[in-house]
């Protein structure tokens, strides 16, 4: 797979679950492989096999949502970025993701998503990215403090 040969580490992954079912790592990969090769339904589908095992597996939760917010499954799409963050209120990209779905619905939701993200981790460059972002168009001047706040923290 890493070798971008996708329709052979398909073929890989369909006989190691053969071997090992039980195994959510063997799903996760053999879906990116599936997504990677155009077969979404069947991605997905690999995903939600992997959370039978470990409902709680961050990284199909989150490419689950990625998916979802790709097909413009919105609803669908906070619902896992939730989960996610239940699952590990430390995993950071999951704010910022439910962040730019949640903006127009519930301005003071996002904000208060991304401030919690923060607590965790103030160096957290995307979070205070987005976190301008809400500001830009309501208050100009704290949006430009958090820009210069993301300024320092580099790229």
């Amino acid at each position: 797979m890493n070798e971008g040969r996708t329709d052979e580490a398909i073929r890989y992954f369909e006989k190691a679950l053969n071997y090992d079912h039980r195994d959510e790592m063997i799903y996760y990969n053999f879906a990116t492989a599936l997504n990677d090769n155009e077969q979404y339904q069947k991605a997905d589908s690999v995903l939600k096999k992997s959370l039978e095992i470990n409902p709680d597996f961050e990284l199909a939760l989150m490419y689950l949502g990625n998916i979802a917010r790709s097909q413009n499954k919105t609803d669908e799409a906070i619902s896992y970025y939730e989960k996610v963050i239940k699952a590990d209120r430390k995993y950071f990209e999951a704010y910022v993701a439910l962040a730019q779905l949640t903006r127009g619905r519930d301005i003071r939701k996002t904000r208060d998503l991304l401030r919690n993200c923060l607590k965790m981790n103030p160096r957290y460059r995307p979070a205070v990215v987005a976190l301008a972002d809400t500001y830009r168009t309501s208050d100009p001047e704290i949006a430009r403090k958090y820009d210069e706040l993301a300024k320092s923290l580099g790229e």
